[in-house]
């Protein structure tokens, strides 16, 4: 865990990382060491009616920091569908699996959100 610590510190130093993303690092590994461990993920597929096509797996383990992981045309059509993604990883620790959301529109957009 140490050497996983300084390179998170070596990656502020060199500018790579800002110290609020270092710490949501830092927060998400003490997770995943007291998380235990599924091997499930967290998938999130959006296919938008203007041909975007967004595709991001997160491991269970690091679901804290999900939104990190979304792109920001994403979380645009997220919000747009009023999808919170902290209700979602609320029931993911509440033990919720499968199919989570699972909208298609009249305009095209589909979104799924699925634990696996």
């Amino acid at each position: 865990m140490k050497e996983e610590v300084m390179k998170i510190l070596k990656m502020v130093e060199e500018g790579k990382l800002n110290a609020e993303q270092a710490a949501r690092l830092l927060d998400a590994m003490g997770e995943v060491l007291t998380t235990p461990k599924t091997g499930k993920f967290i998938r999130i597929n959006i296919n938008s009616a203007d041909g975007n096509s967004i595709n991001v797996v997160v491991p269970i383990g690091l679901m804290k920091l999900i939104s990190g992981f979304i792109p920001k045309n994403a979380k645009a059509i997220l919000d747009e569908y009023e999808v919170d993604i902290n209700q979602l990883i609320t029931a993911i620790q509440e033990g919720a699996n499968g199919t989570l959301v699972d909208i298609t529109s009249e305009d095209g957009d589909v979104i799924k959100i699925t634990v696996e």
